[in-house]
């Protein structure tokens, strides 16, 4: 087939038509997730044929009638998800037999790049066709078929879900997961926690806040940086995409460069400038990591923002000298503390006479049991915003937001 030829189909098969996406939020960040993607549908770099609407999904969140050319700009914006899954097959199927002719009707050439690697997930729900190891095996085959590897390690994924009589096949739109951003340094911190779950939190916190916006960030019990960078992220509208050298979007067949290339030159120039940030972190060998991680941060960055790591105990340090103060804490918690609700609220403690008269501090705190959050509601009162619950790595934590005043 010719390069001409595969051009044409692509215009006909993709551009002309609308496209369904899923996307699957951070766990128990659905909201927030949908707030985002409503953000973006609001504020896309280019003009589409399609109104793009979003739909219940059981999954996730949905996302049909969308231009292929805005479809793209979602995954390398979107921070609190972690996937974009391009639905790029949807057939009735109700045997083995109509899954093998689906599949076999699929324009592989449209989707992927030529003889890649794909890793291939397979979830089957009330339907007939639950065996889903031999669903697994038969669908890896007609992939063989076609010149695509099914391994493991591979980094194009592949989503194929059965449920009832309907067959949907899926796309990732980049790495997957997707909250793999890639800006940090090699080295890493033991216990980090998940970047779409920090996103997700701070998205959350900040539309408590109105039209407040913070001179500084401070984070305490600062690890590998993964909450500043994610406040970076979201403050300054820096896109994800910028730390991915794995190229998913260049290779695929049907992305329009040009198109690509004009939606990050605009996104770049919808940067904003960061606030200034402070580390603190008591780990002797964490905190000497984070140079190197603030160094990587800052490479693909039009100006280095400004930030101070410090080795020091939170107990003991003090705040910068400005008037608007953003403080995201991920205390060390579960099987990290022999005695949490103690910690807590000599924590919470601490943050309420922390903040110099004129002072604003804003953040919210993760905590990790029901004692440990009843602590810190009945020291900080009236200065507890909200609460939110949400899972990490199975485990259920609780994010109060909080404002305290310097007196």
């Amino acid at each position: 087939m010719t390069a001409a030829a595969l051009e044409k189909r692509i215009k006909k098969h993709i551009h002309a038509k609308p496209q369904d996406v899923r996307i699957v939020p951070a766990p128990g960040w659905k909201e927030i997730c949908e707030d985002e993607l409503r953000f973006i549908l609001k504020t896309f770099t280019q003009p589409g044929k399609f109104q793009a609407e979003i739909q219940d999904d059981p999954e996730g969140i949905g996302l049909t009638q969308v231009d292929f050319r805005q479809l793209i700009e979602i995954p390398q914006r979107l921070l609190t998800a972690q996937a974009c899954l391009w639905n790029i097959l949807d057939r009735h199927v109700g045997s083995f037999g109509e899954l093998e002719q689906a599949l076999g009707n699929l324009d592989f050439d449209l989707f992927l790049p030529e003889k890649c690697p794909v890793q291939l997930k397979v979830q089957s729900f009330q339907s007939h066709l639950y065996h889903e190891g031999k669903l697994h095996e038969q669908i890896s085959r007609i992939f063989t078929d076609h010149g695509h590897t099914v391994k493991d390690d591979a980094p194009w994924y592949i989503l194929a879900e059965q449920r009832g009589n309907r067959f949907k096949l899926f796309l990732a739109l980049g790495p997957y997961p997707l909250h793999h951003r890639g800006y940090k340094a090699e080295a890493r911190h033991g216990a980090p926690l998940q970047e779409c779950l920090a996103a997700s939190a701070l998205r959350w916190m900040m539309s408590l806040q109105g039209e407040w916006r913070p001179d500084s960030i401070v984070v305490p019990f600062a690890g590998s940086g993964t909450l500043l960078f994610e406040s970076w992220l979201l403050l300054g509208q820096i896109p994800a995409y910028l730390w991915r050298p794995d190229q998913y979007l260049e290779s695929l067949p049907a992305t329009p460069r040009a198109t690509l290339d004009s939606i990050r030159k605009r996104l770049q120039e919808r940067q904003s400038a960061l606030p200034s940030a402070l580390l603190i972190e008591k780990e002797p060998d964490i905190a000497a990591a984070l140079p190197a991680h603030l160094e990587n941060f800052s490479k693909p960055l039009g100006a280095k923002p400004q930030a101070t790591s410090l080795c020091a105990d939170l107990f003991h340090a003090s705040l910068p000298d400005a008037e608007r103060i953003l403080m995201p804490l991920n205390p060390p918690y579960g099987l990290r503390l022999t005695r949490p609700a103690d910690f807590y609220k000599d924590l919470a403690d601490v943050l309420q006479k922390w903040p110099k008269k004129a002072q604003d501090l804003r953040g919210f705190v993760l905590i990790p049991d029901d004692e440990s959050l009843q602590v810190v509601r009945q020291r900080f009162g009236s200065a507890v915003q909200a609460i939110q619950n949400f899972s990490q790595g199975g485990q259920h934590i609780r994010c109060l937001a909080f404002q305290i005043r310097g007196i």
